[in-house]
């Protein structure tokens, strides 16, 4: 609950401290006494829009400070206050809006400074605000889904479909982010394609590229090869005398055998010259095989062919800036990437799987929600009909229909709307269509008392929701927000005794002259000065008949 309200140089608002209690209390005055002023402040704890000319003439800052007792703080509340690091001493929060006429604001809660949409999240659920002209929460698309959301028996479906709704949309995102890698795969497979057949095409092997120069630097020399190989050849095959080499050192054995049968120091020699012998004819055969070889090298083609073939290695090995080790590497990794992507491409199967099997479970706890937000609803349509009788809808009522979705939607496989006939006999139109804003503000108190017991919200403020209404109406209303101040705080602002009398506190807005200048004032009403109020909303404050009346309305309603 609000304990306490302290404002400071707000437009008429010199310096008011109000100490406030749980239940209903009500804030009434002539018009124009700042009764919208008030409501301003609370909006500013709200976390409502501050404006530098809000800020009382002569002063440069404004100042609205609440003090709350959250004795048994919403989850909501306590994981918003655990993310902002700020503590809950006890129970207590104090929110502290300052307001510059140079612009430059301030938020503190329990001293921590912290940003406007802190305490916009933390005003969301500390107030629940109504007025006549502030009805959109009640005509935005989602209002049904959020109402209907909040009773007991439709939380838990919430919960356990927007875990599978998460699950299904993790699913759904894979899919949809693998298609959409498969799409610039399938663009770049082509171009890996082109580079590795490219060199696929030319059949590398390995340690090629240095026997191809190793050949066709003997082929492209056969000419100078064959020359010197002959030249070899006839050394060896003709001497001198017309004997060749080959009889010469056959002979010079011959001699040096007979020598060594005598002499046995030149046995060595013999040695030598017989493998002279044998390398000469080893040279013999490998040149005679050379020469005939030379000529198989002759081919009028070989040369180009391994002329292209290199040219063709190497233009490759400069494309993609490497050697040919290198280029072979590159072969292999264009083959494991292409390799990957048809792979990927197979992943698919796999996601469509897990994205039907999560769209299955979704489906189910669909079902499970929609049902319990059928059952719901039709108990709250019943609800509100009913109370619409006491709310100034004679003959009125409330539906919700609901809009099947082909595929299911973040809320869940069907939407709720909410529809009003506001007269008997009258179809059932949008609310938008048919209310005005103080019919839509009575709806929502409806609402809310039907919401009573399972609204997490603990502070419920309606601005002037009674506007156009009178008599039994008026009573009705009362009534029903006496009834929900049984489970929340509620702060009313009014103009009507019918409604004022039902509160536990009663506070009078009044201006009045201080020091040349009109200053707001509130105060809270002992029995007495409520009395004289009710009176002075009677239209005479001061006859006794008047102040009788307004005796016994305090009285019946005490008693009701």
């Amino acid at each position: 609950m609000l304990r306490s309200l302290q404002v400071k140089n707000l437009a008429l608002i010199q310096n008011i401290s109000i100490e406030l209690t749980g239940g209903f209390s009500v804030f009434t005055g002539e018009t124009g006494a700042g009764k919208s002023i008030l409501m301003g402040a609370i909006d500013l704890l709200l976390g409502g829009r501050a404006s530098s000319t809000s800020v009382r003439s002569g002063e440069e800052k404004a100042e609205v400070t609440g003090v709350f007792f959250l004795p048994q703080a919403s989850r909501d509340i306590g994981v918003l206050l655990e993310r902002e690091e700020i503590p809950l001493d006890e129970g207590e929060l104090l929110i502290r809006r300052i307001i510059r006429k140079n612009g430059r604001n301030r938020v503190l809660i329990n001293a921590v400074e912290v940003p406007l949409h802190t305490l916009k999240q933390l005003g969301n659920l500390l107030f629940d605000l109504h007025g006549q002209h502030d009805h959109q929460a009640l005509l935005a698309e989602d209002a049904a889904v959020r109402i209907i959301d909040r009773f007991s028996r439709v939380v838990p479906c919430t919960q356990t479909y927007a875990t599978a709704w998460k699950e299904y949309s993790r699913a759904r995102a894979a899919v949809d982010e693998h298609r959409r890698t498969i799409a610039l795969l399938e663009e770049k497979k082509e171009f890996l394609q082109f580079k590795y057949e490219e060199i696929e095409k030319l059949s590398l092997q390995d340690g090629e590229l240095d026997a191809l120069k190793d050949e066709y630097q003997r082929v492209s020399s056969v000419h100078e090869r064959s020359a010197a190989a002959g030249r070899i050849e006839k050394i060896i095959s003709d001497s001198p005398d017309g004997q060749g080499i080959s009889s010469l050192i056959g002979e010079l054995e011959h001699a040096m055998r007979d020598l060594c049968r005598y002499d046995a120091s030149f046995s060595q020699w013999l040695d030598s010259i017989g493998d002279t012998l044998s390398v000469y004819n080893d040279l013999s055969a490998t040149i005679s095989s050379y020469v005939h070889d030379i000529h198989d090298d002759c081919s009028p083609y070989r040369t180009d062919e391994l002329n292209s073939r290199i040219s063709a290695i190497q233009r490759l090995m400069k494309k993609h800036k490497c050697d040919y080790p290198g280029l072979l590497e590159k072969r292999h990794a264009l083959a494991e990437e292409l390799a990957s992507i048809e792979n990927a491409q197979s992943d698919e199967t796999e996601l469509k799987k897990a994205l039907e099997k999560s769209r299955a479970v979704l489906c189910q706890h669909g079902k499970t929600l929609d049902a319990a937000r059928r059952a719901t609803s039709t108990e709250l349509d019943a609800g509100i009909t009913e109370k619409m009788a006491f709310l100034g809808f004679a003959g009125g009522a409330f539906k919700t229909v609901f809009t099947t979705h082909e595929h299911p939607q973040e809320t869940g496989i069907a939407t709720p709307r909410f529809l009003v006939r506001t007269n008997k006999g009258e179809p059932f139109t949008e609310l938008s269509h048919t209310a005005s804003g103080g019919e839509i503000s009575r709806i929502m108190l409806a609402i809310k008392s039907i919401l009573a017991e399972d609204d997490p919200v603990p502070i419920l403020v309606f601005d002037e929701i009674d506007t156009g209404v009178g008599g039994k109406i008026a009573v009705g209303i009362g009534r029903e927000m006496r009834s929900l101040s049984r489970s929340h705080q509620l702060f009313v602002i009014s103009h009507l005794q019918q409604i004022a009398v039902q509160a536990d506190s009663h506070y009078s807005v009044y201006k009045r002259e201080q020091d040349g200048r009109i200053i707001t004032e509130i105060t809270r009403l002992s029995p007495e000065g409520r009395v004289e109020e009710v009176a002075r909303m009677l239209g005479d404050d001061h006859s006794a008949q008047s102040l009788e009346h307004a005796r016994t309305l305090l009285a019946a309603a005490e008693s009701a």
